[in-house]
C-alpha cells in the first residue's frame, strides 16, 4: 500500500525506540513535521516536531504525550481532520 501512495517507510530497530523517533524528525527537518502519538515514547517526537497531536484512542494516552503535544485529539481520524481543515487547526492552536 504504501508504495501506491508513494510514502516511505521506516521500520525502527528494537531498542529504544523514544530516541529512533525523535531523530527522525530531526533528520525529516522538525519545522516541517507533524507528528502523531499516545505512547510514553512518543513524547520527545512529538515536543521535536512543529506539530505534535497526542491522540487518545481507546488504549488511553501517555501522561508524557499530553505535556509534549501542541493539540491533543480523541482519535486518529479526529488528529487527521485537523490537516485537512487548516482553520480548525489554527483556532485550536491560538493561546
Amino acid at each position: 500500500m504504501a508504495a501506491s501512495l508513494k510514502v516511505k517507510t521506516r521500520l525502527l530497530q528494537p531498542g529504544d525506540e523514544a530516541a529512533q523517533k525523535a531523530a527522525l524528525v530531526d533528520e525529516l527537518g522538525a519545522e516541517r513535521v507533524a507528528a502523531f502519538g499516545n505512547g510514553a515514547n512518543d513524547a520527545a517526537m512529538l515536543q521535536r516536531a512543529a506539530l505534535g497531536i497526542a491522540v487518545l484512542g481507546g488504549e488511553g494516552l501517555a501522561a508524557a504525550c499530553v505535556t509534549a503535544a501542541d493539540v491533543i485529539a480523541p482519535d486518529i481520524k479526529a488528529a487527521l481532520d485537523l490537516l485537512l481543515c487548516p482553520r480548525r487547526l489554527i483556532a485550536t492552536l491560538r493561546a
